[in-house]
């Protein structure tokens, strides 16, 4: 497993510094699929397209769909799986395809660990009732490996059908080792006068699957919350996948359901331990035990005394001496000033001097 982004690296400095014990989250801006605002035609970003070939065993095979302007596209500013099923109601034990269901963006993640959500369409803003049936299935997965289909993943699903909603609201983790997805773990619904009012508070709701390790938890809605145990296997891939039409009859419709997706990468410590340190440097930086400045942070900044060469890491452009009430800091260029906090460009921030790197520089 690669080290995957850390701090550092949007501003092209500095080793990864962890943020907690044993996994902590990425810095850096996560990748995001948005597609209000994009013109009708393909899906914009590097993307890898699948159909699906079942046979009557169950097994399923991946190929790489050869029309993808035709089953992926931008329509009205949604993600449009346009799915199909050859042949739509086949009988039990019969083989049939799947085309416009599911689809991988290429080199978003790094690592196995990732956080992910889907926004999509409510399904009762799509809801015909003038047709048999509404089918709804929008989901994320990980680790994909198309050669065997496996993943694991999360999906939101819904289903109307003969004037009723015969499912109402499905929060579920799943996993595929070849075969269809199976439930491992279905969030809890409580108990409500009508179950369909959640898809009814807003028009737009959002799945959001976090795994780290053997741990997959998944949020639809910010209300409907479950988890599982999966597999620590597979590839730094992720897929999305959508079954999402109406039915009259023989008759299928798809509609366009996805409105925003966004990855983010996990950083996974217990599998890759802590970033290389300097000899002594675990000493040395022990909160508590060097001295504190709560600095200006952004005034310095504006000021050109500091440039920000990660995302807690700050270093002196030139000799100045920092005054924030009766303390006061002399900075030698070329020092390295540490964040205590996440900063997001609040006046004042905790701050400590890198002492392994002065001394590894001379400066002690």
């Amino acid at each position: 497993m690669t080290w995957g982004r850390g701090f550092g690296s949007p501003w092209g400095g500095g080793p990864l510094i962890a943020v907690a014990q044993p996994l902590a989250e990425i810095a850096g801006e996560p990748t995001t699929f948005d597609l209000s605002d994009e013109p009708d035609g393909p899906m914009p970003g590097q993307w890898e397209f699948y159909a699906l070939d079942v046979d009557v065993a169950g097994d399923v095979t991946v190929e790489s769909e050869v029309n993808p302007t035709f089953y992926y596209t931008v329509k009205d500013g949604l993600g449009f799986w346009r799915y199909t099923r050859s042949p739509v109601l086949p009988p039990p034990a019969t083989a049939f395809s799947e085309r416009g269901v599911a689809a991988s963006p290429s080199a978003v993640l790094e690592g196995r660990n990732a956080r992910a959500s889907v926004i999509a369409v409510s399904p009762t803003e799509a809801l015909d009732d003038t047709q048999d049936e509404l089918f709804y299935e929008v989901g994320v997965g990980f680790r994909l490996d198309p050669t065997s289909y496996a993943w694991v993943g999360a999906q939101m699903r819904a289903r109307w059908s003969g004037g009723s909603w015969v499912e109402p609201v499905a929060v579920e983790v799943v996993q595929a080792a070849g075969q269809a997805a199976v439930v491992l773990a279905s969030a809890t619904i409580e108990p409500l006068p009508d179950p369909v009012d959640f898809w009814r508070v807003h028009p737009r709701v959002e799945v959001v699957a976090t795994l780290r390790g053997t741990t997959l938890e998944v949020e639809v809605g910010g209300v409907w919350r479950t988890a599982a145990t999966v597999p620590a296997i597979g590839p730094a891939k992720p897929v999305v996948f959508a079954r999402a039409y109406t039915r009259l009859g023989a008759f299928v419709s798809p509609f366009p359901t996805i409105a925003a997706i966004q990855f983010r990468s996990l950083r996974d410590l217990e599998k890759l331990g802590p970033p290389p340190q300097l000899p002594g440097d675990q000493d040395l930086e022990v909160i508590g035990v060097l001295p504190t400045l709560r600095a200006p942070i952004q005034e310095l900044l504006d000021g050109g005394y500091l440039k920000q060469v990660g995302a807690r890491r700050f270093a002196a452009l030139l000799d100045f001496t920092a005054e924030v009430g009766e303390q006061r800091w002399a900075v030698r260029q070329g020092e390295l000033l540490h964040a205590r906090e996440r900063w997001e460009g609040q006046a004042f921030v905790p701050v400590t001097r890198d002492l392994a790197h002065e001394r590894a520089r001379g400066g002690l």
